[in-house]
């Protein structure tokens, strides 16, 4: 009897929930989906919840919703995005890649189809530009705490509904739950700004200054972000590699510490963050690592360990080496070591590090290595980019590198900055590690 009991009383809790779920799908889309897509939506959630795996069905359901973002199948992509975030509520990254995909993806996708008269377009991208709205409004609602979906509303605002006093109305609440201060600055009062004033010219950037392997080399490290600076950059993501070779891993840590900006660990870091030698390194390298885990401070040690070895930032992936085996700490040089990457990415962008060498692969029909100061990410396209080395380059060019993603402007720009060489050099001599290292530096091998 108490089974029976107890299976009624499970259909009585969550048989509402499919029905809820079934209606809202009516509410956000009138008329748009079948009464069989209605369905499968109730019965997915239904036994997710029934069977008390929520979260891994979220995740297979927004692993499918990325398979179908790449067959650009759109209703699919929809359907699988609201099962997604039904299930996980509180996970930010569901709510702000579905806004993401409705808005952006499959917005633009609608103004690019030939097979529609332009007022049809129009209309289409519009629903779209709704969809993704509403997938902002409803995230803020589950998790009023967060501020990245303040900021991904409003980006919506301002980008595509060109709505800046409602765009500044939630900036605002971004910068008070703990958004980046440089970005929070300058887009302050924007919804009261002329329109060819500088505060809506700052309004309108969104600048991510990415770089990696600094390996310990504080002039470099120091003249990069000066020049990012410079360059009015509002966020900033390390690619690893922090420490080793060079005579500062301390200071270096300290000020990427102090950016408390996302980071991904390095093998020179995990190396680092060990009690002693593992014997993956050879006899150059382990001299210097030996010195580097002399000068590091427990909580240095810790805070290197702590770093996870990928991760997603806004809509674009960071790891230091591959996506595919990230942990073996594997080199991508040629197209086919980027194809491996390409199959476990899952955004339009990823960045990486490891090889010092500034350069970029991209994925359409084929992978396929290109070299280019400036890089247009197009719709439908998969980019994997090298930032190239701070601290120690190995393309033959000395200058410090690093590069600008301009999200709003879907566009990477590669950099190159000199700084102050000599003085790095003699540190490392003066320091009692291999002069080498001090001689590599200058040939930039």
């Amino acid at each position: 009897m108490k089974p029976v009991l107890a299976f009624i009383l499970i259909l009585a809790t969550f048989v509402p929930l499919k029905l809820k779920m079934e209606a809202a799908c009516d509410r956000i889309v009138p008329g748009a989906l079948s009464i069989d897509l209605r369905e499968q939506i109730g019965q997915s959630a239904f036994i997710a919840v029934l069977g008390g795996f929520r979260s891994v069905m979220a995740d297979l359901l927004f692993i499918d919703a990325y398979s179908a973002w790449e067959r650009t199948d759109w209703t699919y992509l929809l359907l699988r995005l609201r099962q997604a975030t039904e299930l996980q509520p509180r996970a930010i990254l569901f709510w702000e890649m579905a806004g993401w995909h409705m808005a952006w993806n499959a917005g633009t996708a609608a103004m690019e189809d030939d097979s529609k008269s332009p007022a049809a377009r129009r209309r289409l991208q519009h629903d779209y530009l709704e969809l993704g709205e509403d997938f902002l409004v409803r995230g803020i609602a589950y998790n009023p705490e967060k501020p990245q979906l303040y900021e991904a509303l409003a980006r919506l605002y301002r980008d595509k509904f060109h709505d800046h006093v409602r765009a500044a109305e939630n900036f605002l609440p971004a910068r008070g739950k703990g958004a980046p201060p440089a970005f929070a600055k300058p887009i302050a009062g924007h919804g009261r700004a002329p329109e060819n004033s500088c505060e809506r010219k700052n309004y309108s950037l969104m600048r991510f200054a990415i770089f990696s392997d600094i390996h310990s080399n504080l002039e470099a490290l120091e003249a990069v972000l000066s020049d990012a600076r410079e360059r009015h950059c509002t966020h900033f993501v390390c690619l690893g590699d922090v420490v080793g070779y060079n005579a500062n891993p301390r200071e270096c840590v300290e000020i990427v510490r102090d950016l408390d900006c996302p980071t991904v660990k390095g093998n020179h870091d995990e190396q680092a963050s060990q009690p002693e030698a593992s014997g993956d390194f050879n006899e150059m390298p382990e001299r210097a690592m030996t010195w580097t885990r002399a000068q590091l401070s427990e909580e240095d040690r810790a805070w290197l360990r702590d770093l996870r070895l990928q991760r997603q930032v806004r809509d674009f992936t960071i790891v230091h080496a591959t996506l595919d085996t990230p942990a073996q700490w594997g080199y991508v040089f040629r197209d086919l070591d980027a194809a491996a990457s390409f199959t476990y990415q899952h955004t339009a962008v990823c960045f990486f590090g490891h090889t010092h060498i500034q350069c970029a692969f991209i994925r359409d029909e084929r992978a396929r290595r290109t070299q280019q100061e400036q890089i247009h990410v197009e719709f439908g396209k998969k980019y994997f980019v090298n930032a190239g080395s701070v601290g120690q380059p190995r393309d033959g060019d000395w200058r410090a590198a690093y590069c600008i993603y301009h999200a709003d402007e879907n566009l990477i720009e590669q950099r190159r900055v000199r700084y102050a060489i000599d003085k790095a050099r003699k540190k490392i001599i003066a320091a009692g590690l291999p002069r080498l290292l001090a001689d590599r530096l200058a040939l930039g091998r």
